[in-house]
């Protein structure tokens, strides 16, 4: 049986929040401290190419050699986010947090951790520290308010969503992440008026057409639910989904869709 492909939040702002890779010239160094710069590298290059395993390894090797290296934690942290290893990601960004409390990358990482292991009430207290940290950070207020609508907490996230907007206006992500949280509101027309200017506009992702497949499938368009759905999906994924928009409907209140959606896989808590 095919599992349907809805996706309901994409969080794009975290793919440029936090580098997996580093740079610095090698001309200055000698001896084991190159080696050590070179081996960073290869590291960085298998983060970025998905070999997780190998990326991991080499991160936990220098750290072995170097100790508590702020810099290697972050980018161990960011690749256990990567590959989806939450409580592993917990572990390495606690340890950062006792090196640099002033540094909001450990509340960020711990905050996306705890996102992805459905824990949103706890990712929004570190969340918060990270926003106390950078108050007009628009991708942290954005990431504090996915927490906030994941703990049922609509109304904070709708204002975090719009002052985070002031910030950013353009930011895509934002904008879709807002016409979601409209969605788990009931506000099905508003949220598909929204996505509508996003799902093909330059840049537009998979996440975003399928978010706008759901707004018309909530609202019981299911030939423009299909006809957005086929773009990226096959037949039996998109029969699936519409199979799944119509379970929803039938559910009746907003606070039950909700219940249903969040109870689902997020996507894009990932850390880069």
């Amino acid at each position: 049986m095919h599992r349907p492909h809805l996706v309901i939040v994409s969080l794009l702002f975290l793919l440029s929040g936090c580098a997996l890779s580093g740079g610095g010239a090698l001309d200055d160094l000698t001896g084991a401290a190159r080696e050590q710069e070179q081996t960073l590298r290869i590291a960085d290059i298998a983060a970025r190419t998905g070999n997780y395993p190998a990326a991991i390894e080499i991160y936990q090797t220098l750290l072995a050699k170097r100790g508590s290296d702020a810099a290697i934690l972050k980018r161990l942290g960011n690749v256990y986010l990567e590959a989806r290893h939450g409580d592993e990601a917990i572990l390495v960004f606690e340890r950062l947090a006792g090196l640099e409390e002033a540094d909001p990358a450990a509340a960020l990482g711990l905050g996306r951790a705890n996102l992805q292991l459905f824990r949103p009430a706890i990712a929004a207290e570190y969340f918060e520290r990270a926003l106390a940290l950078t108050p007009q950070d628009a991708t942290t207020m954005g990431l504090l308010a996915l927490a906030e609508d994941l703990a049922g907490n609509s109304d904070r996230a709708r204002a975090l969503y719009e002052e985070a907007l002031t910030l950013k206006p353009d930011d895509a992500a934002l904008k879709n992440n807002f016409a979601v949280s409209r969605l788990l509101r009931g506000e099905y027309a508003a949220a598909a008026e929204a996505l509508r200017s996003l799902a093909f506009a330059d840049g537009a992702t998979v996440q975003m057409r399928q978010n706008l497949a759901l707004a018309y499938g909530l609202q019981g368009d299911e030939e423009a639910a299909a006809r957005i759905a086929h773009i990226d999906l096959d037949a039996q994924s998109v029969a699936d989904n519409l199979r799944l928009y119509a379970a929803l409907r039938r559910m009746g209140t907003p606070e039950l869709l909700r219940r249903y959606l969040l109870a689902l896989p997020v996507e894009g808590t990932a850390g880069s």
